[in-house]
């Protein structure tokens, strides 16, 4: 179980975990195949999953809109 406290605390677990705003997250996972995108508030340490599939599905998500 992680307890969080803040980005830099992903990072040191999840060294390709990217910060795109909004407190929206993007890991690449599967060998880098797939990502998931993440809200993550860290006050209340919630994680919520916003998205997962391949590249390509990632590139018509609009983040704007999650």
């Amino acid at each position: 179980m992680a307890d969080w406290a803040n980005f830099n605390e992903v990072r040191k677990i999840f060294n390709s975990v990217d910060a795109v705003g909004n407190d929206l997250y993007v890991f690449n996972i599967k060998g880098n195949s797939h990502r998931l995108i993440v809200r993550i508030i860290f006050r209340v340490r919630t994680i919520y999953i916003k998205f997962i599939g391949t590249h390509k599905e990632y590139n018509k998500v609009n983040l704007d809109d999650l």
